[in-house]
């Protein structure tokens, strides 16, 4: 059986893999397009311990499922690439 994933990151955008101690290197895995989080859980998975993995959840999808889709690409690249630098300094990684 894998391991699990959850969402005890503090911003609704990712999902990590729980470990006892950070690595200080962190990797982010991005689903394909319309697909959520668990179709990167084992890659994730596979690398935490080497990385701190955290799987990328989009707006519209899983727990998301609620919010708003971001059709204009340039809008959801910006917002994530504030939460990815939010996310690194709150995590530490």
């Amino acid at each position: 059986m894998l391991g699990r994933m959850g969402t005890h990151t503090k911003s609704r955008w990712f999902a990590g893999v729980p470990q006892q101690d950070t690595t200080g290197t962190a990797c982010y895995a991005f689903p394909h397009a319309g697909a959520g989080v668990t179709t990167v859980r084992r890659l994730c998975l596979e690398l935490a311990g080497t990385f701190d993995a955290y799987a990328v959840r989009l707006p519209g999808r899983e727990s998301r499922v609620g919010e708003p889709l971001e059709t204009v690409m340039a809008d959801l690249a910006d917002k994530l690439a504030g939460e990815l630098a939010d996310h690194a300094l709150e995590e530490g990684a």
